[in-house]
């Protein structure tokens, strides 16, 4: 019984490594990604504003404007 609780112990920790090193390889990429990302300038200024409406309650149809914007 020893031996199986062992070699499942050891099973165990194997892909608790391999987890470990895809979470860190993961973490990499993303700081990878993010650097890449402040590289980036902050692009054209925006022609037009645009507004978009929500809905104001889920059960409710009546829309709203989005704060700042020009009432509907």
């Amino acid at each position: 019984m020893t031996t199986t609780v062992a070699r499942v112990a050891s099973e165990y920790r194997k892909l608790r490594n391999q987890l470990l090193e895809a979470e860190i390889a993961l973490k990499d990429q993303r700081e990878s990604v993010a650097a890449l990302r402040r590289q980036l300038s902050m692009g054209p200024a925006v022609a037009t504003d645009l507004c978009f409406s929500c809905p104001a309650d889920i059960l409710d149809e009546a829309r709203r404007p989005v704060q700042g914007c020009p009432p509907v």
